[in-house]
């Protein structure tokens, strides 16, 4: 209101209500999202609980034909039992694969911290991938300081972080090469290098490798990254770390992983 020097008053109206439906319709929107988020966890939950299940009980019984106290079988029927199991085995990884990145994307992982010994951790992730190892004829050269130490961190997930970038690294990497897997101690951060000499990632396609279900088999007869590499990004940042790739085409691979030493790990997905 304006008074005027006659004694009247100019009274000015400004009519807001494009700004309030505006408004209205942005939060009804994110409310919208909200919600459809909800679901897609939710059934995201649902669907890797009930496949979880069953195949458990499938792996469990094959498990069980092949104890020789259920009787011997013949070397074709082991052959078979050998790709029931494998298959199984990846598909519940890939299950739970499923599960934690619904789970961080929902804001509900939490890290159990605690001190990690680090050739531990790279060791036991070596493990898990020596049977592809043997069978593509790749060698594995493991390099740290024999006094590198331990950290703060969530030893599961360390290792699960590992065990995905040497399982890309060893998918990508033709027979006969070396998959490098190097830990560096400095003073701001623990660093981890996973190198292969496979096809390397064309620029056009470095962005997209962290998408989930990135199947671009990058010229090699590998499927693709698929979730690993959108789960090792995930568990480095719920450490607050970074993770980079460094790739030439035609000549291969490095993925560093930088978990800094004086920042308080996340408890919690952002």
């Amino acid at each position: 209101a304006l008074h005027l020097p006659n004694g009247q008053v100019m009274m000015t109206f400004v009519d807001v209500t494009d700004s309030v439906k505006v408004e209205r319709a942005l939060l009804e929107k994110n409310d919208a999202r909200q919600k459809a988020d909800r679901l897609k966890n939710d059934f995201v939950h649902h669907v890797s609980y009930e496949l979880r299940s069953p195949l458990t009980n499938i792996i469990g019984f094959a498990n069980l034909l092949g104890d020789p106290a259920f009787g011997a079988l013949t070397q074709k029927q082991g052959e078979y039992l050998g790709y029931i199991t494998a298959s199984t085995n990846a598909l519940l990884a890939l299950i739970n694969n499923i599960l934690d990145l619904a789970t961080i994307d929902a804001g509900a992982m939490t890290l159990n911290l605690g001190d990690v010994d680090i050739r531990t951790s790279m060791d036991a992730a070596a493990e898990g991938v020596q049977d592809r190892l043997v069978k593509n004829r790749i060698s594995l050269d493991i390099r740290a300081h024999a006094d590198i130490g331990s950290f703060v961190a969530d030893e599961r997930r360390l290792r699960q972080i590992l065990f995905n970038l040497l399982s890309n690294a060893v998918g990508f990497s033709p027979p006969g090469e070396t998959v490098t897997l190097a830990a560096e101690r400095r003073p701001d951060a623990i660093y981890f290098r996973v190198t292969d000499r496979g096809p390397g990632i064309p620029e056009e396609a470095m962005d997209k490798v962290f998408d989930w279900f990135e199947t671009d088999s990058m010229g090699s007869q590998h499927r693709g990254p698929g979730l690993g590499l959108s789960l090792v990004r995930s568990f480095v940042e719920l450490h607050g770390g970074t993770v980079a790739i460094d790739s030439v085409p035609g000549k291969g691979t490095t993925v560093t992983c930088a978990f800094p030493v004086a920042q308080i790990a996340k408890q919690t997905a952002a």
